[in-house]
Order: C-alpha cells, then sequence, then structure tokens
C-alpha cells in the first residue's frame, strides 16, 4: 500500500481520515499504481488481468460482519436484499460523488443496476466496475443467503448488472420504513472514497506481502 501510495500526492495520513474526499483524478492515479504494485509489473494491468480480482472479492467481502461492524445490525433491519438493491443508487453515490448509479427492481429476487461516470470529466475504472460487481454479490450474504448471481456487461462507460437473489422466506413483501432508511443515510455518511480506499490494504495478493 505505502509503495503505491508514494506515486501519488497525497500522504497515506490524509487518505486514513474518513472525513477527507479525494477527486476522480487522484482515484485513477492511486488505483492504477495499486494495480502496477499488486501485480509487480511496470505498466498498468490491461483490463482482463487478474490482479482486478482483488477489488472484485474486496466488493463482495464489504458485507461480511467484521467489516460493516455496527452497520451490519443496521441493515439487516431495512428488510430485505429486494430493498437494499432499490437504495443502492442512494448509498453508492453517498459514497462516490463521480457514479451515475441508477437501479430497478423488475421482478421478485431480480434487479437490473447500471453504473457510469457522472460528469464528462468523471472516470469509470476496471476497479471500480469489479468492486461494484462484487458489492452487488455479497448483499444477500447479510441475511445469511447466497450470494446473488451478476451478470456484467461494460461497453468501456457504462456498466449494466443483471442481479438474480434469493429472499429471505416469510421477507419477501417486507420494505424498510422511511425511517430505517434515513438511519443507514445517516450511518453511511461515514464513509468516504479515502476511507474505501485504505481498506484495499487488507486484501493479499498471491504470493506477495501487504
Amino acid at each position: 500500500m505505502d509503495a503505491a501510495i508514494a506515486q501519488t500526492d497525497l500522504p497515506r495520513e490524509y487518505l486514513e481520515d474518513t472525513e477527507q474526499w479525494v477527486s476522480g483524478a487522484y482515484m485513477r492515479t492511486l488505483v492504477e499504481a495499486l494495480a502496477r504494485v499488486a501485480a509487480d509489473v511496470d505498466e498498468t494491468p490491461d483490463d482482463d488481468h487478474e490482479v482486478w480480482d482483488v477489488w472484485h472479492d474486496s466488493g463482495r467481502e464489504a458485507f461480511e460482519s467484521s467489516q460493516l461492524g455496527p452497520l451490519y445490525g443496521v441493515l439487516k433491519t431495512l428488510g430485505t436484499p429486494a430493498a437494499v438493491y432499490s437504495q443502492v443508487p442512494s448509498f453508492a453515490m453517498r459514497m462516490n460523488r463521480t457514479l451515475d448509479i441508477r437501479s430497478e427492481i423488475v421482478a421478485p429476487g431480480r434487479a437490473h443496476v447500471s453504473a457510469g461516470p457522472r460528469g464528462p470529466d468523471d472516470w469509470m475504472s476496471t476497479a471500480t466496475v469489479k468492486n461494484f460487481k462484487g458489492l452487488l454479490e455479497g448483499i444477500p450474504t447479510v441475511w445469511g443467503l447466497p450470494l446473488a448471481d451478476v451478470q456484467m456487461t461494460w461497453d468501456g462507460e457504462v456498466a449494466s448488472y443483471e442481479v438474480r437473489h434469493a429472499e429471505p422466506i416469510g421477507l419477501v413483501r417486507q420494505s424498510a420504513s422511511p425511517a430505517r432508511w434515513r438511519c443507514w443515510a445517516a450511518w453511511s455518511q461515514a464513509a468516504s472514497p479515502g476511507a474505501s480506499t485504505v481498506r484495499w490494504s487488507r486484501c493479499r495478493w498471491p504470493g506477495r506481502s501487504r
């Protein structure tokens, strides 16, 4: 992690401060540096390089109780996975202001989610695309359900995700109250791109030390 940060113009202390934000341009610089360090190469890896799977796996792990901490219990009270999928745009865009995310519940146990850059100067990276896929897969695990099946297509700008997931028996029709969503929103504001980036340092690339 330190080797990658050294290739940027912000100190680690700034990135570890959850009250701070970073620009989309900085995130691109840092993500590409992280990929080069993890893959032990001089040039940024191609989109199909396995190093990007680190971001995918990190997304899946984000919904584990050990990662969510007190948020795990809060999230579980919101109702069902479908309720969370319907609010993905609100959650995600609170933590990443460079993305335009849309979600539609198309049928019980199915959702369509799309993600792309919000503005002309914003950027949708391979890391973001794969991390978001992992996040969508991990949502049902909060209720002890299997990972969602997520089929992804990406045209280099906008990523589309077709999600199929299980619902807890007896809770399919349950949805969270507005008050509970406000509670989650208040908790989620504690996150920032800087904080999310530092979580990457907890991942281990096979055959390499942290």
